[in-house]
């Protein structure tokens, strides 16, 4: 099966484009102040338009979380936090097409 990921990250823009422009018109009419959503929204068309994204596993321990990740980005050097979570390092950045 093959998904046109573009084409959906289009939509998604478009649609958080659109977003910002009512939030903006919000703004204006009703003097509500929406700058720290407005940058999470902008932030998130940046991530998305440059394929940067957050995903999180969850599991007991030996569930399988770290074999799948090895196997989504094709590394065995996943590095593993038994302290809680873990920021990978900008290496695993997939690019999608």
């Amino acid at each position: 099966m093959v998904i046109k990921l573009t084409e959906e990250k289009e939509k998604i823009v478009q649609k958080l484009e659109s977003l910002l422009q009512q939030l903006s018109s919000v703004e204006s009419k009703f003097h509500i102040g929406v700058f720290e959503l407005t940058s999470k929204v902008k932030k998130t068309i940046d991530n998305i338009k440059n394929d940067v994204f957050s995903i999180a596993f969850f599991g007991a321990f030996s569930d399988g979380k770290s074999t799948i990740l090895s196997v989504l980005t094709n590394r065995l050097d996943i590095p593993i936090s038994y302290n809680g979570p873990q920021k990978l390092d900008k290496g695993l950045r997939w690019m999608l097409a």
